[in-house]
C-alpha cells in the first residue's frame, strides 16, 4: 500500500510539473530576473522534498504612441510577446510599474575626443543630480575612462557627491568605452535587491569612438544583457556626421532596451537627460516560461496590437535555470 501511494504521489508530482500556472510568482526582482517559486501541496506521502529546475524570464519594455509620448495603461490583451519570432502563449505575470527608484551607473567619456563638446559630460553628471536623482530612493556610482576605466564615485544617493564627481574630469588621450560598460555590469549596484523593485541601468555619456578596449562591443552587449540593465545613451556626436561611433551607442542602446539619444548643442542636454528619466521610471513587466532548450541567447520581441504604438525593450536574454520545490518535507 504504501509503495501504490508513493507511486501516485510521483504521478501527481509529474502533473504538477508540466503544469506550472499554479506557481506563485515573487517579484521581488526586475529585468530577466530568474525567480525561485514555491509550490507547497499536502500530502499524505513520506517526508521528502522534491525540486524541479524551471526557466523563468522577467521581461520589461515600455510603449511610446507615434508621437514618441509614453503610453500608460497598457493590458496583456493590447501586445504579442515573441520569443525566437514564435508568441509566447502563457504570461505569468503582467504589471506596470511608475516611478521607479532608479540604481544607476554613469559611464562618462573623459577622453580627448570629447574636447569639442567642452563642459557637457561634467553638464550631464549635474544635471542628473540636481534634477534626475532623488534622495529618498535612488543611487548612482560614476565610472569615467580614457584608455583606462576608473570608478570615480561609488553608490550613493548623495546629488552633491555626484557633482563633485563631475569636477574631477580630466581629459585622456585613448578611449576604452566598451571595457568601461563591462566595468560597470559588474559592479553590485546594478544586480537585483531581494525584496526591492527598481530599475537598473547605465547612462553613458560618450561619443562611442573606442580605440583602447580589451572588450569588444559584442562583449559590452552580452554583459549588459546578462545582468538585464538597459543602457541609455547620451550621444554626444557631431551632427553633420553618421560616424563609428555613434553606430557603435545606438546598438548599444537598442540590444539592451535601452534609449540613445543624440542632442545637437549643449544645450538640449538636460531634455535629453528629462526623457531618459522618463524611460527609466516607467515600465511594463510581463513574466512568462520560455521555451524548452538549452541555455542560448534568446531574441526577444514585444509587438503591440495598436497602430502606431512601438515597444522598446532589450532584444535578447539569456536564460538560466531555478528551482521549483513542488513538495516540502513536512515537520
Amino acid at each position: 500500500m504504501r509503495l501504490w501511494r508513493l507511486a501516485a504521489c510521483v504521478l501527481l508530482i509529474a502533473a504538477l510539473a508540466s503544469a506550472q500556472d499554479d506557481a506563485d510568482y515573487d517579484n521581488t526582482a526586475n529585468e530577466q530576473a530568474r525567480l525561485t517559486t514555491q509550490l507547497v501541496t499536502h500530502t499524505s506521502a513520506p517526508n521528502y522534498t522534491i525540486r524541479k529546475e524551471v526557466e523563468l524570464v522577467e521581461l520589461s519594455f515600455t510603449v511610446r504612441d507615434e508621437r514618441g509620448n509614453l503610453v500608460r495603461g497598457v493590458k496583456p490583451e493590447d501586445v504579442r510577446v515573441l520569443e525566437n519570432e514564435r508568441e509566447v502563449r502563457t504570461i505569468k505575470h503582467f504589471a506596470q510599474s511608475d516611478d521607479l527608484p532608479l540604481r544607476v551607473g554613469l559611464v562618462v567619456d573623459a577622453s580627448e575626443s570629447m574636447a569639442k563638446w567642452k563642459n557637457a559630460p561634467k553638464l550631464a553628471l549635474r544635471r542628473f543630480a540636481e534634477l534626475q536623482m532623488r534622495q529618498q530612493t535612488d543611487r548612482a556610482f560614476v565610472v569615467l575612462f580614457g584608455e583606462n576605466v576608473s570608478l570615480r564615485q561609488e553608490a550613493t544617493n548623495n546629488g552633491a557627491v555626484l557633482i563633485a564627481a563631475s569636477e574631477r574630469i580630466q581629459r585622456r588621450r585613448h578611449t576604452a568605452l566598451f571595457d568601461a560598460i563591462v566595468d560597470a555590469c559588474e559592479r553590485d549596484l546594478v544586480h537585483p535587491e531581494a525584496g526591492v523593485s527598481s530599475r537598473r541601468a547605465l547612462v553613458v555619456v560618450s561619443d562611442g569612438e573606442d580605440n583602447m578596449s580589451r572588450y569588444s562591443l559584442e562583449d559590452a552587449i552580452l554583459a549588459a544583457q546578462r545582468e538585464g540593465v538597459a543602457i541609455h545613451v547620451l550621444g554626444l556626436v557631431d551632427p553633420k556626421w553618421h560616424t563609428r561611433g555613434e553606430r557603435h551607442l545606438a546598438r548599444l542602446a537598442r540590444e539592451t532596451g535601452g534609449l540613445a539619444i543624440f542632442p545637437e548643442k549643449a544645450s538640449q542636454v538636460e531634455v535629453a537627460l528629462a526623457r531618459i528619466e522618463e524611460e527609466l521610471r516607467t515600465q511594463y513587466t510581463i513574466a512568462f516560461t520560455p521555451e524548452r532548450g538549452g541555455v542560448t541567447t534568446r531574441q526577444l520581441a514585444v509587438e503591440p496590437r495598436q497602430s502606431g504604438w512601438t515597444a522598446h525593450l532589450r532584444g535578447a536574454y539569456h536564460p538560466k535555470r531555478v528551482s521549483l520545490t513542488l513538495f516540502k518535507k513536512r515537520p
